[in-house]
């Protein structure tokens, strides 16, 4: 089985654990963390800068929320659960399979963003190259 998830652009971004068979209440929880980040992160960033508090603010001010904004998104906090979802299931009434599936709908819901964020991130190290 290919644990990878390969991202437009070619990052490849390995998977902690093959998918494990949701539970319904494993399913609940995947369904209910996808709806919550599609309804209230999806336009966050751009909802933030159309703000008339954000155009008020010096440039420097600016940078500063986007990078909090650049650093808040949620696909790296979904791959963090998945990763340790027993962990986090021994401080919450959530079982570490329920847990799975809430960060991989995290995950899941914050791809498209993935490439940009990373390359965002490393392009002060390294020169990228659009592969055609």
């Amino acid at each position: 089985m290919n644990n990878t998830l390969v991202l437009p652009g070619g990052i490849v971004i390995p998977l902690p654990l093959p998918p494990p068979a949701p539970t319904m209440a494993a399913f609940y929880y995947f369904l209910m963390a996808g709806l919550v980040c599609r309804s209230f992160f999806k336009k966050l960033d751009w909802e933030i800068q159309q703000t008339p508090w954000f155009k008020e603010r010096e440039a420097w001010m600016q940078a500063l929320v986007c990078k909090f904004l650049d650093f808040f998104h949620h696909w790296w906090m979904g791959y963090g659960l998945m990763v340790f979802p027993n962990e986090v299931a021994a401080t919450i009434r959530l079982t570490a399979l329920e847990v799975y599936w809430v960060g991989f709908a995290v995950l899941l819901d914050d791809l498209p963003d993935m490439p940009e964020r990373i390359r965002k991130m490393f392009e002060q190290y390294v020169v990228f190259k659009r592969v055609e």
